[in-house]
């Protein structure tokens, strides 16, 4: 399950005050700047959604994957592509009710002796509704295998997972240039063969101000480190794994209109293997290298 928290929260109440008046209607009575705040004395960042419509955010990543087996390198590639859209509910209370919708997805793995494209039809066209807090926390997420894919050898895995760290996390009071605040998160995939836990500490910096797709943009940059650990039987082995990963991303939020605009993620990873075969003891280490992008397409 998820675990997404932005730290510090102190001052949450000026940011919960300033987006609730917006979002009732009370817009009329100050001026737009009221709400976000100013670059010189301090950004109000906070997320919201346009009344009508909707909006789509297209979500690819690459994984790649090399495995010492004996001094042998064995090398695994995998793609993914999900576009989903974010329809308002209205709110409740301060959060954000949205409903998502998987408009299209694919996956690829290209592994030694193998190569998998699970047929995806079967989650294009589903959705089902969530709640994102005005400071980017996702709550209230359905059951992971709710919507699921069959990822052959690898078992079913859910198509919700792409959503549950979607929309990065806001700092919780106003910020200038050169400010950081500090997010914790963290989830837990789970496959056939067993499960591995992911947990980050990100250190997210306001860096300056971009236009992309026509919208003025704060530019954050996120610097993070994280560790990795899980277990599992595959076969006849039964196995530990267990390391550590660091990378940079890099996201703009349209300040003026409560919007992710764009987040582009590179990191690499390391971790050893330990399997416990009917042969003995194995220890096989393992290198990654990780890349994603979320970007607004409407």
């Amino acid at each position: 399950m998820i675990q997404k928290h932005a730290l510090p929260r102190l001052a949450v109440f000026t940011v919960i005050v300033v987006a609730a008046s917006l979002l009732t209607g009370c817009a009329a009575k100050k001026a737009p700047e009221a709400f976000w705040g100013d670059p010189e004395t301090g950004l109000i960042l906070a997320y919201r959604m346009p009344e009508k419509g909707s909006l789509k955010y297209e979500i690819t990543s690459t994984f790649l994957q090399s495995m010492d087996m004996g001094g042998q390198s064995i090398e695994t590639e995998s793609t993914s592509m999900t576009t989903m859209s974010a329809a308002s509910r209205g709110m409740k209370g301060d959060d954000l009710l949205l409903t998502m919708t998987i408009d299209d997805a694919s996956i690829s793995v290209d592994a030694p002796g193998a190569a998998l494209d699970p047929d995806m039809s079967g989650v294009i066209g589903q959705s089902f509704e969530m709640a994102l807090s005005i400071l980017g926390e996702e709550k209230d997420l359905p059951d992971p295998d709710s919507i699921q894919y069959d990822l052959g050898p690898g078992g079913k895995r859910s198509a919700i997972s792409s959503v549950q760290m979607l929309f990065p996390d806001l700092p919780g009071r106003p910020i200038k240039v050169g400010d950081s605040w500090t997010t914790v998160d963290g989830f837990t995939e789970e496959g056939a063969g067993g499960d591995m836990t992911i947990s980050f500490e990100s250190v997210n910096t306001l860096v300056g101000f971009e236009t992309v797709s026509g919208m003025e943009c704060a530019k954050i940059e996120a610097e993070y480190t994280g560790r990795m650990k899980g277990s599992g039987i595959e076969g006849p082995a039964q196995w530990e794994s267990e390391g550590e990963l660091e990378g940079v991303s890099t996201w703009y939020f349209a300040y003026k209109e409560g919007i992710l605009v764009k987040d582009t993620t590179e990191g690499t990873g390391a971790a050893n293997v330990v399997a416990q075969t009917p042969q003995g003891e194995m220890t096989i280490p393992t290198m990654q290298d990780i890349s994603a992008e979320t970007v607004l397409v409407k």
